[in-house]
């Protein structure tokens, strides 16, 4: 991917999925009971040893993709990676027609709207002042606040790839 020939300006604040660190820790919590139970062991095995060791370290592992693919507000433009994809979204604040934050219980679900797709987030509720703060700041679309909840479709409905090029 070459990221570099966007023009994205730098970066405001970081976002993280609540989902994919809900899955780190449920995995994380697996690792730690499982070791717990195999070592009241009396004569453990090498297997007994080592389920522990690797699931932790696929924690670790996954734990560190969930930080390298979040999500970046930039100065420019919204940037959404994909953990389980190499997919990159990017929503230019001058091409966004709006902004609408739903709850969705544990979350927020943010969806920025440009005029051909829709690119669907979520995000702690914890950001929710700053991210609304940088976007109205940064554009002048409407920020629409949504008290119900959101159905929980897919987690990006669009079509844009970083490394498509347009003939």
């Amino acid at each position: 991917m070459k990221l570099r020939e966007y023009a994205l300006g730098e970066d405001r604040i970081l976002l993280f999925d609540p989902r994919a660190l809900a899955v780190v820790a449920c995995v994380m919590v697996v690792a730690v009971i499982s070791c717990m139970l195999f070592l009241q062991i009396d004569k453990p095995a090498v297997f007994h040893y080592a389920f522990p060791l690797v699931i932790a370290s696929q924690a670790v592992q996954m734990g560190l993709r969930v930080m390298f693919q979040r999500t970046r507000i930039k100065t420019d433009a919204v940037m959404v990676r994909s953990v389980l994809s190499e997919r990159v979204y990017i929503a230019p604040y001058k091409n966004l027609v709006a902004v609408v934050i739903g709850d969705q219980n544990l979350w927020l679900r943010v969806s920025l709207l440009l005029p051909s797709e829709e690119i669907t987030f979520r995000i702690f509720r914890s950001s929710k002042k700053n991210l609304i703060h940088i976007l109205e700041a940064s554009c002048s679309v409407p920020v629409m606040i949504s008290k119900q909840n959101q159905p929980n479709e897919g987690s990006r409905k669009t079509d844009k790839k970083i490394d498509e090029k347009n003939d």
